[in-house]
């Protein structure tokens, strides 16, 4: 594995839709992103891998479904559900009570 540098990699991503997006940054983790070893918590002993930072240009983003199709066996990052729920008051002045 090669050393890491003080300098901070920018990913860019350019892509038709969310989950285009969401595919484009699974693929540039596994092939740019550097592995890690986890030290603390549940998870420690693992191995993950991530990318330092990406900046995502989506041309179209309010195509559905919002949630990618994955294949299965594989989490989804997210459900319909939680995206209907949760669009309103990212998008809007309203706010839930609590």
């Amino acid at each position: 594995m090669a050393e890491r540098t003080c300098e901070m990699d920018i990913a860019f991503i350019e892509a038709r839709d969310l989950s285009e997006a969401w595919f484009q940054c699974v693929c540039k983790t596994l092939t740019d992103g550097y592995e890690y070893k986890i030290e603390r918590g549940s998870y420690a002993g693992q191995k993950r891998k991530e990318l330092d930072f990406v900046v995502i240009q989506i041309r179209y983003p309010g195509t559905k479904p919002l949630v990618p199709d994955v294949p299965q066996g594989v989490p989804p990052p997210s459900t319909t559900d939680y995206v209907e729920e949760y669009l309103p008051y990212l998008m809007t002045a309203h706010r839930k009570e609590g």
